[in-house]
């Protein structure tokens, strides 16, 4: 698993700290194969103009300016751009976790110190005993990040956020005019019913067991059979659908 080396600035305190994806995924990849004979589609980076491969050595990055015309950088000049400041995580300020909607994470990692620990254990209790979580600044690659620091797992978890110019969510303007209370009622009712703990263990990716299962039949000789499981029955009208919900609850 890759790390990346870095450190977090707190206040004139430095405490040096390895970024570790905190996720890892766990899908079935397919190759695309050519129908007809059956080998692999391999994508290549040919150059327009040349018409010829281009090798990784002779790739440059271009920032098209105008039409068809580009300044370019080289990567050791990208890397000149970034200050010392910049390959910190740099803590700007403290905020409680539930002013941060969900609709702004991104990315998980999770940190270990690197050399003594002493300072990192300080910033893990505090943000551990003020329910606090850390915001702060720092540059992932090329791309200046905002991040959020915060104790959990009984460890410190950092989460890129986008910026507020990403986020792409519009308010509606819900007309509530054409609900009864008896529906909202009732509708409250079967949330309390539905209402629970977050268990993340008892959920399973069960579509990648059904494609699992459909590789170890092809490699069986089998057929693939169509997946006899239906959609929940839903009913038109509002309150009827809700009533028998709450009633098939109960039950």
């Amino acid at each position: 698993m890759r790390k990346t080396k870095t450190a977090i600035s707190f206040g004139m305190v430095n405490i040096p700290v390895q970024l570790k994806p905190a996720v890892k995924h766990h899908e079935i990849g397919f190759n695309m194969l050519h129908k007809k004979c059956g080998e692999r589609i391999r994508y290549k980076k040919v150059c327009e103009s040349c018409n010829e491969d281009a090798p990784k050595e002779e790739i440059v990055k271009g920032y098209e300016y105008d039409a068809q015309a580009y300044i370019t950088f080289e990567d050791e000049e990208l890397n000149k751009i970034k200050s010392s400041r910049d390959n910190q995580i740099e803590i700007l300020t403290f905020v409680k976790l539930e002013e941060i909607d969900p609709v702004y994470y991104e990315k998980s990692y999770y940190l270990e110190a690197i050399g003594s620990d002493k300072a990192f254990i300080l910033l893990s209790e505090v943000l551990n005993k003020e329910k606090k979580v850390a915001i702060a600044r720092t540059v992932l690659g090329f791309r200046e990040a905002i991040v959020a620091i915060r104790f959990g797992y009984n460890a410190l978890i950092m989460s890129t956020l986008h910026f507020q110019n990403e986020i792409q969510v519009e308010e509606q303007d819900l007309n509530k005019s054409g609900i009864t209370a008896k529906e909202l009622d009732m509708a409250t009712k079967l949330v309390k019913q539905m209402s629970g703990k977050f268990t993340p263990e008892k959920y399973k990716d069960t579509y990648k067991e059904k494609l699992e299962k459909a590789i170890n039949d092809k490699l069986s000789g089998k057929k693939i059979v169509a997946s006899k499981a239906k959609a929940a029955p839903t009913i038109d009208n509002l309150m009827e659908a809700l009533e028998k919900s709450v009633k098939s609850g109960k039950k």
